[in-house]
C-alpha cells in the first residue's frame, strides 16, 4: 500500500511539455559500467531546464538485486541499507519513460547515462529511447576553452556551481543543470558571426549538441549588434584586439625605508625578513654595479621570485630587464602568479612580454585556412574551440588551451612556423600573434622568457642597456646541453622523402599531376619541385650506407642490443671531405627546397582566398605541406656539419652513431652535443648584457659548489650571497629512508618494477594524502602506473606525466583536489610550486644519478678525468644531490607547509657517498631509517598530530 502511494506520487512529479524545449538533465549511478544487464542502476535523477531556470526536479534510489560494489559505495557514498527499501526499476520505468518524453535528453557524458537508461528501459519491457540529446562535457570543452578538468567536480568549482555531493546523482544532475545555464548565458554573449560558425560546425559533435549554438544563432541572428571595443573581426575570425602598449614610463624610486614597504606590500605580501634583504641586495648591487655577476642562493620559503621581481621592476624604469627561468612551465607559473602579485605591489605599470618559441603559438591564417578543409569531427570540435579561445586570447600560445594532447592533425596545420613563413598579402599578418610579441618585445620594460628560448636568441635580447636575470641558475647549463644537442636521423628522412614523392606521384589517388592539368602549377614547376625531394631521398641513403660502415666497424661487438659509437670531430671532417660531392647535392636540395616552399605556400594561400581550389586538391596540398614542414625539420640539424663549424668546435662538442640493432625498422641518428658550459656561458651570454644575476637554490652548498661554478662558466672570484631558509623543518616535515629495500642496483628491472610496485601501493593505501612520486625515467612510470591503477585506481585519482596529460595539465589538475597522486619525472623536480594541501607527501623511488654507462656520460666523466679531476666526486655526485634536494624542495614551500619526505632508496644509508647527500640536507631535516610497516605507522601518526 506505502509502496503504491510512493509510486502515485512520483507520478504526479511529471509535468505537462510546453512548445519551447525542455532539457531533461540526466544522471545515473550505477553498479559499474557494463550494460550487459550483470550492472544495475542504484539512482536516477533528473532536472527539467526551462527558459534558463530548473523548473522540475527527480530524483529516487533504485534497489538493483544485488549487493553494490565496495568501490561504488565509496565513490557514491550509497549503500546497500540506503537501498534496501527503494523500488525496482521495472517499478519506476514507466514513470522515467514518461517524464522523459518531448524532452532534449543531457548528461556529462552523454552516451554512457543515455545508452544504459536505454537498455535498462528495453529490459523492462519500453522502447529504446529516441529523443535528441545533448552533451555538456563537448559544450563545456569549447565554451570555456582553458579550463584545466572538465570532470563535473571541477567544472563546478571553477564555475561555483552547487554540487554539494559529487558522484551522487541528484548533486550531480543539479550541477549539470546549473552548468547547461551557465552554457547558454555564456554563448548567448558571443558574437553574432562567432555563432553562426559554431552553429554550421555542429554537426560534429555529439548527436544533436550542435544544435546547442544553433538554437542560440537564430534568436539572435535578426538583432542588430555592436561588436565590444575589446574585439574585432578579421575575415570572419573574432580575435581578441591587441592591447596599446603603455607608454614608457618615467623613472622610479626604490623604496629603501621599512616603511615604505609595508605601505607598499599591506594586504598583498606578509613581511619576510630574508626575501627583505635580498630585495635590498639585489637594488644595491644593480645601482653601484661593482661587478658583472652576481649570484643569490635564495632558499626555498623565503619568496626569491618577488625577491628580485620588485628591485628589478623599478630598475626596469631605466634598463631594459630580461627574465629567464628553467622552463616554459615555471615560466608560466612566473607570469600567471608572481606577475600578478607584482602589479598589485607596484605603484606604476610595466610593459612586460613573456617569450616562447613559435611552436607554442598558433598560426592565424593557417587555422583560417584550415577552416576550408574537410576534417575529423574530433579536428572540427577543436577548431570549434580554438575559435572561442581566439577571442580571449592576448598571446596566442596554446599552452593555454591546456589540452590533454595536441597529436591531431589539426595542429600540424596550425602552428607557427616563424615570422617569415608568414604570407604577408594575408588578412592576418598584421595581427599574427608572433609579430605582435615582437612588437611588445621592443617596447617592453621586462622580458620574461626560458633558458632555451634565451641560449638561442641571446643576440636579440641582449645589450649594452640590459640586465639578465637567470632564475633557476642551476639549470641554466643543462638547458644549454640540451639546446645544443642536435640529431640527423638518416632513416627518418629517408621515411618523409618517400612519402613526400609517394604523395606527389601517386597514380591511384589525387597528386601534383592532377595540379598540373587544372594549371595550379606547370609542368616545369613540378619537376622543380619534386626535384630537390628526390635529391636527398637517394643520396641519404648513400650517406646511411658510409656511416653504418663506420659504425659496424667500431662498435664493441658485445654490444649488439643498442649501439652507441663516439666519432671524433676531425674523423667526421676527414668522412665529410672525402664524399663532399653528396653532402653539396643535399645542401643544395635543402636550400631549394626552402625557397621553393615559400613561394608554394603564398602561391596556396592565395588560390584559398580566391576559392580556386576544390576539396581534393586542398587536402593534397595540406598533406603535402604537412609532410614538407616534417622534413625541413628533421633536416634542421644538417648545418652541423658545416666543415668550419665543425673545425671551430673541435675541443667543446661531442659526437657519437646511435643504432638499436634488436629493434625492428630501427633507425641510425648522428648525434651532437656540447658537453659542457665551460667557457661558453660567459663569452657567448653573460657579456651581451651589462649586468647578470644568476639566483637559484642550493647554489652555496659546500658539497656542489666546485660542480656549480664549472656548470656556470664562472670563476671563484664571484661572491655568493645567501638567504636562510625561514622554516622549521623539525615539527613541519618527516623524512624517511625504507631500510628493507632490496639493493636497487644488483636485481633486475623486472624485479625492482614489482619492488616498486608494491611498496608504493602500501604506501599509498594507508593514506589519503597529496602524494607526489619523483622517478628518474618516464619508462619506469609507464611501467608502474598500470600497476597502481589496477590496485588503487578505483580509490584515488592517478596522474602520471606523459600518460594522462602534459606537466601543466596534470600539475593543475593535481592542484584541483585532495587525495591526487602524480607521478613525475624530469620538470615535476624542479620549481613547481604546490603549497599547503597541494603537496603533503614527496616520495623518490631511487637517488637521482645519471646513467654511466651512456657513451655521453662517458665522455663527460673521461674529460674531467684527463684533467685530474675524480668524476663521481666532481661530477656524478653533486648532479645527484642538487637533484634530490630539488626533489625534496617541492615538499615545504610556506610557513603553513606540513609533509612528508619518503625516499625508497637505501643506498643513502648503507654506502660511503650517502654521508654527503645527508649533509646536503637543511638544518632540522631527520633522515629516519624504518621498515615499511613502521613507516605507515609513522605517516599516520604525524598527521594525527
Amino acid at each position: 500500500m506505502l509502496r503504491l502511494r510512493w509510486l502515485r506520487i512520483l507520478a504526479m512529479k511529471v509535468r505537462l511539455m510546453i512548445k519551447e524545449r525542455i532539457y531533461a538533465v540526466v544522471d545515473l549511478e550505477t553498479t559499474g559500467p557494463k550494460q550487459d544487464g550483470s550492472d544495475k542502476i542504484i539512482q536516477f535523477s533528473c532536472d527539467f531546464v526551462q527558459s534558463n531556470k530548473i523548473v522540475n526536479h527527480f530524483s529516487t534510489l533504485i534497489n538493483p538485486g544485488m549487493p553494490i560494489p565496495a568501490e561504488v559505495k565509496k565513490l557514491t557514498g550509497i549503500k546497500d541499507k540506503d537501498v534496501r527499501y527503494a523500488p525496482y526499476f521495472d517499478e519506476v520505468a514507466g514513470t522515467i519513460y514518461a517524464m522523459l518524453q518531448n524532452t532534449t535528453f543531457v548528461a556529462h557524458n552523454v552516451n554512457f547515462d543515455y545508452s544504459f537508461l536505454s537498455s535498462e528501459l528495453e529490459r523492462a519491457g519500453y522502447p529504446e529511447l529516441e529523443l535528441p540529446m545533448m552533451d555538456t562535457v563537448q559544450l563545456t570543452q569549447i565554451i570555456y576553452p582553458t579550463l584545466v578538468s572538465y570532470r563535473l567536480i571541477d567544472v563546478s568549482k571553477y564555475l561555483q556551481l552547487s554540487h554539494i555531493h559529487p558522484h551522487k546523482a541528484d548533486s550531480d544532475t543539479k550541477a549539470t543543470a546549473e552548468l547547461l545555464i551557465n552554457l547558454k548565458k555564456r554563448i548567448e554573449t558571443f558574437p553574432l558571426i562567432l555563432l553562426q560558425r559554431l552553429a554550421k560546425m555542429g554537426d560534429s559533435l555529439i548527436a544533436q549538441t550542435g544544435e546547442f549554438f544553433n538554437e542560440v544563432y537564430l534568436t539572435k541572428k535578426d538583432r542588430e549588434e555592436k561588436l565590444p571595443n575589446n574585439l574585432m573581426v578579421v575575415e570572419d575570425i573574432v580575435l581578441k584586439r591587441p592591447k596599446l602598449i603603455d607608454e614608457k614610463i618615467s623613472k622610479q624610486e626604490y623604496p629603501e625605508t621599512k616603511d615604505e614597504k609595508q605601505n607598499l606590500f599591506s594586504k598583498v605580501l606578509e613581511w619576510r625578513s630574508s626575501q627583505i634583504k635580498m630585495m635590498d641586495d639585489i637594488n644595491n648591487d644593480l645601482n653601484e654595479k661593482k661587478s658583472k655577476i652576481y649570484i643569490y642562493d635564495a632558499a626555498t620559503g623565503i619568496g626569491k621570485t618577488l625577491g628580485y621581481l620588485m628591485p628589478i621592476a623599478y630598475k626596469a624604469t631605466e634598463e631594459k630587464v630580461v627574465i629567464s627561468t628553467a622552463t616554459t612551465t615555471l615560466q608560466n607559473q612566473l607570469v600567471d602568479k608572481d606577475i600578478s602579485i607584482l602589479k598589485e605591489v607596484i605603484p606604476f605599470n610595466l610593459n612586460i612580454v613573456n617569450l616562447k618559441g613559435s611552436q607554442h603559438y598558433i598560426d592565424i591564417d593557417k587555422f583560417y585556412q584550415s577552416l576550408s578543409i574537410p576534417q575529423s569531427k574530433k579536428a572540427t570540435q577543436i577548431q570549434m574551440t580554438l575559435l572561442v579561445w581566439l577571442m580571449e586570447t592576448s598571446t596566442g600560445d596554446m599552452e593555454e588551451l591546456n589540452l590533454l594532447s595536441m597529436q591531431d592533425t589539426i595542429f600540424a596545420q596550425i602552428e607557427h612556423h616563424g615570422i617569415r613563413g608568414l604570407n604577408k598579402k594575408s588578412a592576418f599578418y598584421s595581427v599574427d600573434f608572433l609579430k605582435r610579441q615582437e612588437i611588445l618585445r621592443r617596447h617592453a620594460n621586462i622580458i620574461i622568457t626560458n633558458h632555451a628560448y634565451l641560449l638561442s636568441h641571446v643576440d636579440k635580447l641582449g645589450g649594452n642597456d640590459t640586465v639578465l636575470i637567470v632564475d633557476e641558475a642551476q639549470h641554466l647549463n643543462d638547458n644549454l646541453l640540451k639546446e645544443n644537442r642536435k640529431t640527423i636521423d638518416f632513416d627518418q628522412i629517408k621515411i618523409i622523402s618517400d612519402s613526400l614523392l609517394v604523395k606527389m606521384e601517386s597514380q591511384l589517388s589525387f597528386s601534383f599531376r592532377d595540379l598540373v592539368e587544372i594549371n595550379f602549377i606547370t609542368k616545369a614547376q613540378y619537376t622543380e619541385l619534386i626535384r630537390p625531394i628526390q635529391t636527398i631521398d637517394y643520396e641519404i641513403m648513400n650517406l646511411r650506407e658510409i656511416f653504418m660502415t663506420y659504425l659496424n666497424s667500431n662498435m664493441n661487438k658485445a654490444s649488439d642490443v643498442y649501439v652507441e659509437v663516439p666519432i671524433k670531430p676531425l674523423n667526421l671532417i676527414g668522412m665529410i671531405k672525402a664524399n663532399l660531392f653528396i653532402f653539396k647535392k643535399i645542401e643544395k636540395a635543402l636550400k631549394n627546397l626552402k625557397r621553393l616552399q615559400n613561394k608554394f605556400s603564398q602561391k596556396y594561400s592565395m588560390a584559398i582566398v580566391t576559392g580556386r581550389l576544390g576539396l581534393d586538391e586542398i587536402q593534397l596540398i595540406n598533406d603535402y605541406q604537412k609532410l614538407l614542414n616534417l622534413l625541413l625539420s628533421e633536416m634542421k640539424s644538417w648545418s652541423y656539419l658545416d666543415l668550419n663549424r665543425l673545425e671551430d668546435e673541435l675541443e667543446t662538442e661531442f659526437i657519437w652513431l646511435t643504432y638499436p640493432y634488436r629493434q625492428e625498422n630501427g633507425h641510425l641518428r648522428l648525434n651532437f652535443i656540447m658537453l659542457d658550459g665551460e667557457n661558453f656561458l660567459n663569452d657567448k651570454v653573460y657579456q651581451k648584457f651589462s649586468t647578470v644575476l644568476l639566483v637559484g637554490a642550493n647554489l652555496a652548498m659546500k658539497e656542489t659548489r666546485g660542480y656549480m661554478f664549472r656548470q656556470l662558466d664562472l670563476n671563484g672570484q664571484v661572491k655568493i650571497k645567501k638567504y636562510d631558509n625561514i622554516f622549521d623543518y623539525s615539527k613541519q616535515t618527516r623524512a624517511y629512508i625504507l631500510k628493507d629495500t632490496p639493493d636497487i642496483t644488483s636485481i633486475s628491472k623486472k624485479e625492482y618494477i614489482e619492488y616498486l610496485s608494491h611498496d608504493l601501493e602500501k604506501i599509498l593505501l594507508s593514506n589519503n594524502r597529496q602524494t607526489m612520486i619523483l622517478f628518474n625515467s618516464l619508462e619506469i612510470i609507464e611501467s608502474v602506473y598500470p600497476k597502481l591503477v589496477k590496485k588503487i585506481g578505483s580509490k584515488r585519482e592517478i596522474l602520471a606525466q606523459g600518460i594522462t596529460g602534459s606537466v601543466e595539465k596534470i600539475k593543475k589538475r593535481f592542484m584541483l583536489g585532495e587525495g591526487k597522486i602524480l607521478l613525475g619525472a624530469g620538470a615535476f623536480w624542479e620549481g613547481i610550486d604546490l603549497p599547503e594541501n597541494n603537496l603533503e607527501m614527496v616520495i623518490v623511488t631511487r637517488l637521482p644519478f645519471q646513467s654511466p654507462d651512456t657513451v655521453l656520460n662517458k665522455a663527460r666523466y673521461r674529460k674531467l678525468e684527463k684533467k685530474g679531476i675524480n668524476s663521481f666526486y666532481n661530477l656524478a655526485l653533486p648532479e645527484a644531490i642538487l637533484r634530490l634536494q630539488q626533489g625534496w624542495g617541492r615538499l615545504i614551500r610556506t610557513p603553513k607547509d606540513k609533509g612528508i619526505f619518503v625516499l625508497l632508496d637505501s643506498r643513502i644509508a648503507n654506502k660511503n657517498y650517502g654521508e654527503k647527500f645527508i649533509s646536503s640536507f637543511p638544518d632540522g631535516v631527520n633522515l629516519k631509517s624504518l621498515k615499511i610497516d613502521d613507516l605507515l605507522k609513522e605517516i599516520t601518526s604525524f598527521f594525527d598530530e
